[in-house]
């Protein structure tokens, strides 16, 4: 049990960036629970910190640049030809010396760590000399534990005591310039695809995803290594390829480059990250009265993974909903986000900027918006079994959602189903609208299991429950759970759409490893397919859809009319009321021409 527990701790203290760091952490000689349990707190604690911004770049294109000209109007634009830069439509790529550490006094070294020892003392007076560049290993006994936490704390919370939140850099799209080796790996994702996805486009079938569409960009796109470190090349491809996608759709598109002020610190370089973003303006877009409603998935990998289900299935259901979304020939009162979270794989720092400089700073406080809908994330929802004890649901699931507990001994632990997790006192709205449109598809082998959690509400809770439940927060909707803002304290409604990850079928062996890949994962399309039209109607419903040539046709309206009779739950089905709004529903299905042509009744 113990080796599990140091197991646990390694892989999360890595992915926190404290193993490889210049100062690292080595807790091998650490045997006592109590610290151990100190740690877990550490890792949650570090989880959750919230990194200041050191770079901040948003490329806008040409709808973009007029549907956000507040931006434009504060901080001007930039042309991509004014610089020396090497044009490339996502990262900016002059190189910055790696940053050492501020200086701090001795006093306010031990105004910022009271009660530490001489030794530490010494330690932190080196780190914070100003000259530090490490690296540092940090390897305490349970005798020197309690002072090597306190280095550790100190290092992560805001260590420029002079920083202040940057304001972006504007920068337009003007042309697509990229280098030869990029071009190269881009043309071959899109071989044989037209980019906007028109050939999956049926106007006779509005809000209808393809599933032809999802399967070829997972067995193509979405399964090649998306990595910073060891396969950058691949994951800028798919990042160009995802802007090239959103603006093929017609929708505002933002690539938001960020960079942590900490990364310097943690990774001796720049850690540069890119969240590609694309936007569907409702009615009220730029007004406070806009709700905004987000889908959300990343697109990043651990290094020499295809990543085919963590998290190719879940970008492929992120685009397809764009594409459908968009095309469908309904307005919207409210604003749909789409948005693939680059670095989720790094302590899920992509969703974390997006919230914190983007979200927030850039469209929540600049329109005055009171109220966001909330967020759909997709992460791993490809994996379907249907095989007896192919689904583990460990302890703290257990006893947390005992009532799930409950349906996975009557299924016989069966991974046939998609889970929804949230919290109900936040997030019942989403996982509701949701889990209605899923059962109304019908296909009953694909199941869904709502896993709502009592104990986690609004507020952050303290740490005790944190580490309770810190398997539930592991993806990207944590960042929108507890944006941990001082300047933003409100929570953002999200769900968690999964099929469990690590805990099913083949992913059991393969997660992040080389055989999540489509070889194993492309078996069964049904779930990703139902999954992505489920999402797709209730960000439809939520963003006060309205279709139809005059837009009489609600969103559920409409679901009812499209609905086969075997779907249907009794007194579902609509009744039409007059013969010119069945005539309406016939144009809409492509069926009549348009009233327009014809006299009003």
């Amino acid at each position: 049990m113990a080796f599990k527990k140091f197991f646990i701790l390694s892989e999360l203290l890595s992915l926190l960036g404290v193993i490889w760091a210049r100062v690292s952490l080595d807790f091998s000689n650490v045997t006592s629970p109590e610290h151990i349990r100190a740690l877990e707190d550490f890792t949650i604690y570090a989880f959750l910190a919230h990194p200041s911004t050191s770079t901040f770049t948003l490329k806008l294109n040409s709808r973009a640049m007029q549907g956000m000209s507040h931006l434009v109007e504060q901080h001007g634009t930039q042309s991509s030809n004014d610089t020396s830069q090497e044009e490339n439509t996502l990262l900016i790529t002059d190189k910055k010396e790696p940053s050492v550490i501020p200086a701090l006094t001795e006093e306010q070294i031990r105004a910022r760590v009271p009660n530490v020892s001489d030794e530490a003392l010494e330690v932190l007076k080196v780190i914070f000399s100003g000259q530090f560049s490490g690296p540092l290993t940090l390897s305490p006994s349970d005798e020197e534990f309690d002072d090597a936490i306190k280095i550790m704390y100190a290092l992560r919370t805001g260590w420029d005591p002079n920083h202040v939140d940057p304001d972006p850099k504007i920068l337009p799209i003007e042309k697509w310039k990229f280098p030869q080796e990029l071009e190269a790996y881009f043309l071959q994702l899109t071989k044989e695809e037209e980019i906007s996805g028109r050939q999956f486009y049926s106007p006779s079938s509005p809000l209808h995803v393809a599933p032809e569409h999802l399967k070829h960009m997972m067995s193509t796109s979405f399964t090649l290594p998306r990595n910073h470190d060891s396969s950058g090349i691949h994951k800028l491809s798919v990042a160009l390829y995802l802007t090239k996608k959103f603006d093929s759709f017609g929708l505002m598109v933002v690539d938001h480059i960020f960079s942590a002020t900490e990364y310097f610190f943690w990774f001796d370089q720049e850690l540069q990250g890119v969240n590609v973003i694309g936007i569907l303006a409702g009615s009220n877009w730029g007004t406070p009265q806009d709700k905004p409603v987000i889908i959300g998935a990343h697109y990043d990998t651990v290094p020499d993974t295809p990543g085919l289900d963590d998290n190719g299935s879940g970008l492929a259901a992120l685009v397809e909903a764009a594409r459908v979304l968009s095309s469908s020939g309904c307005s919207y009162g409210h604003s749909i986000f789409f948005v693939a979270f680059d670095l989720e794989e790094v302590g899920t720092q992509g969703s974390l900027m997006f919230v914190k400089d983007y979200l927030v700073k850039s469209i929540i406080k600049e329109f005055g918006i009171e109220e966001v809908t909330g967020a759909f994330i997709l992460d791993c929802i490809s994996n379907w079994d249907p095989n007896p004890d192919s689904q583990d649901f460990p302890g703290p699931w257990a006893a947390y959602l005992p009532s799930v507990n409950e349906s996975m001994v009557e299924h016989n632990y069966t991974g046939d189903f998609t889970a929804i997790l949230y919290r109900k006192e936040v997030d019942s709205h989403l996982a509701m609208t949701l889990n209605r449109f899923y059962h109304g598809l019908g296909h009953p082998k694909y199941r869904m299991e709502l896993m709502g959690l009592e104990e986690l509400g609004a507020k952050v809770p303290n740490i005790s429950v944190l580490r309770n439940h810190f398997d539930f927060i592991r993806s990207d909707h944590v960042r929108f759970w507890y944006p941990n803002d001082t300047s933003y304290e409100k929570t953002i409604p999200a769900v968690l759409v999964t099929d469990m990850g690590p805990y099913r079928g083949y992913m059991r062996e393969c997660y992040h490893k080389f055989c999540d890949s489509k070889e194993e994962g492309l078996q069964d399309m049904g779930m990703v397919t139902k999954v992505t039209q489920a999402v797709v109607w209730a960000v439809a419903e939520l963003a006060e859809g309205n279709c139809g040539p005059r837009g009489r046709l609600s969103i559920k309206t409409l679901f009812s009319l499209m609905g086969s009779s075997d779907r249907q739950e009794p007194g579902e089905g609509m009744t039409i009321d007059s013969v010119q709004t069945a005539m309406e529903i016939l144009h809409f299905l492509g069926l009549l021409p348009s009233l327009a042509s014809q006299k009003d009744t």
